[in-house]
């Protein structure tokens, strides 16, 4: 979901994996079978077909040669949107499935650190699937205002694209895609070096299942909630997958949506009941427990919210991995998959929230379950891991007053208020500003065409007086914070990584830690800032024979995509700046 203000900011239908198999009747003599193979073999030269058992000749040469690396049928990138490291860190000890298991067999970072203040969905899966910042990447955030069109961009939005029907008719909507992403990212990359190998993304959200493995997977699907089915856009395919289309035929959402979230888990530690002091509602939605769907009155929209959202998201993976044949032979696939229900939680409860920790627990069982599903169909060891989040998200307001920190939420109609006055007596009356999107404020092209001077003492009456505002943390002009970023003081830094020349408004503006603004969540919680609590993320690397259990304290987010390049063999993306955590 994203947060108003100055916050808010193909399928390849050629299959690719045609099998070569080797036809041999059991009735053929050894010798004739040999033959036979050899023969298949050479007619199908740009996929032979690996022995399934070695030779001791072969051991032999192996022993002679330098070890290669372990590779993989296939490796998952999973996605926990707004997973703080935070609350992760407190959450670890009382889960016992996948997510668990993963921590405990792998390599954990404990804080993997967004180096932008940009913490949003959008930029944050853009930066996993390419390894560069927004300034780079080009998705600044979920929303900003486009000047040259004179309205609100939505990211991912693409009016050159139509959006398909679950049905697989085509629609008269506007369709999504990677429109905005500027860089490559790692599908690209694996489309070049393994042309047999496959791609697919996919989660709730569709500026999730677009950016997080670069500009263009062989697939990528996400959830209509206008024709309440899974779907994607003419960008990724020229035809609608048909088993996708009998898919959600077969396993129609609207038929789950009598639905009621009741609470499972008995005790939640370090509380006593499911109500905090900050905690909102949305879509009929109520502050506690039970959620019931059956009396909602937009259930098709609710059900993101609720563990609901999780199930349908890895129902569609199994039915991913089985109709795309992912992990099925020696050309290593990706699959993406994104878990947008926890930031749904998030936002409306709260991390500290009953209903947000039984939504991690729940992906903890049903990853769990899905992991053993790739033991049988992919093969124990044939398949590595890649999981973290897109960012993380600032505690409760008032749980960290009743700490007694400085929290606050912010009004950004008194942002907006005090940015007019501040400015009355040099530029006189007029419309100056347009609003906030992506941390940074618009002005209106009667300000910009203003003498440069009289703009300079504008700037500086408005960093003045907003700076001052309760809960408004670093302030600056765009043009002056853009540049090289490695050579700016830590929040400049932060405010640089975040910025387009271009795309974002006249001037930056940050929040204080614990701090958010009280624009589309008047309770619940956000994130968005250059605060730790939103910029820090777990991350865990489980790749057999490459890892063994360690702990790492801090990595930076910018190794994410060098790592699953490195897990599929492959060069990481040409803008990554970080390194594989496997060197």
């Amino acid at each position: 979901m994203s947060p108003s203000g100055f916050f808010r900011s193909t399928l390849r239908l050629n299959h690719k994996k045609a099998e070569h198999g080797y036809f041999c009747s059991i009735s053929l003599l050894p010798l004739a079978c040999l033959v036979s193979m050899v023969i298949v073999t050479a007619c199908n030269p740009t996929k032979p077909q690996p022995l399934t058992q070695k030779t001791p000749a072969d051991k032999s040469v192996s022993e002679k040669t330098p070890r290669q690396k372990k590779t993989y049928k296939l490796v998952l990138l999973v996605v926990i949107d707004q997973l703080p490291s935070w609350s992760f860190i407190k959450d670890i000890p009382t889960l016992k499935g996948g997510l668990y298991n993963l921590v405990a067999k792998g390599h954990y970072v404990e804080r993997a650190v967004l180096q932008n203040a940009s913490s949003f969905t959008a930029p944050g899966h853009a930066l996993i699937g390419t390894g560069t910042n927004p300034s780079v990447s080009g998705v600044i955030a979920n929303s900003w205002f486009d000047t040259t069109q004179n309205e609100e961009h939505t990211v991912a939005h693409d009016p050159s694209t139509k959006l398909f029907l679950g049905d697989g008719s085509l629609s008269d909507s506007m369709g999504s895609s990677s429109v905005d992403l500027d860089v490559e990212g790692i599908a690209d990359v694996l489309r070049r070096h393994s042309p047999q190998s496959k791609s697919v993304s996919l989660g709730l959200k569709d500026r999730a299942a677009v950016h997080m493995t670069g500009k263009k997977p062989d697939l990528a699907l996400w959830y209509d909630d206008e024709s309440i089915s899974f779907t994607t856009s003419s960008f990724y395919t020229d035809s609608f997958p048909l088993w996708l289309s009998n898919y959600n035929a077969q396993h129609p959402i609207k038929n789950k949506l009598k639905y009621t979230w009741n609470r499972r888990l008995r005790h939640y530690p370090g509380k006593g009941n499911d109500h905090l002091d900050g905690e909102g509602g949305a879509y009929g939605l109520n502050e506690t427990f039970p959620h019931d769907l059956t009396t909602n009155p937009d259930p098709e929209k609710a059900m993101k919210f609720t563990p609901l959202g999780v199930d349908l998201t890895f129902d569609l993976a199994e039915a991913v991995l089985e109709h795309e044949g992912l992990g099925n032979d020696e050309h290593t696939d990706l699959l993406a998959v994104t878990i947008s229900s926890h930031d749904y939680a998030g936002h409306v409860w709260g991390q500290e929230s009953w209903e947000r920790y039984e939504m991690l627990s729940h992906i903890d069982n049903i990853l769990g379950g899905f992991l053993k599903r790739l033991d049988d169909s992919v093969g124990p060891n044939e398949y590595a891991v890649v999981l973290t989040s897109d960012h993380g998200a600032t505690p409760l307001v008032e749980q960290s007053l009743l700490k007694g920190l400085d929290a606050h939420r912010v009004p950004v109609a008194d942002i907006l208020e005090q940015v007019n006055s501040s400015i009355l007596g040099i530029v006189g009356p007029g419309e100056w500003t347009i609003g906030l999107w992506a941390n940074t404020l618009y002005f209106t092209s009667d300000f910009h065409a203003l003498p440069q001077e009289r703009k300079d003492k504008a700037f500086e009456a408005i960093i003045a007086r907003i700076s001052t505002i309760p809960g408004v943390g670093y302030v600056g002009e765009t043009s002056k914070i853009v540049g090289p970023c490695d050579t700016k003081g830590p929040q400049e830094a932060l405010a640089c990584r975040a910025l387009k020349v271009g795309s974002s408004g006249a001037l930056y503006i940050g929040s204080k830690p614990y701090s958010l603004p009280k624009a589309q969540y008047p309770t619940g919680t956000s994130h968005g800032g250059p605060a730790p609590h939103d910029r820090e993320v777990p991350l865990v690397v489980w790749a057999p024979g490459r890892t063994t259990h360690q702990k790492t304290k801090q990595a930076d987010m910018e190794s994410v995509a060098p790592t699953v390049a490195d897990l599929l063999g492959i060069p990481k993306p040409p803008r990554a700046t970080g390194h594989s955590l496997l060197k």
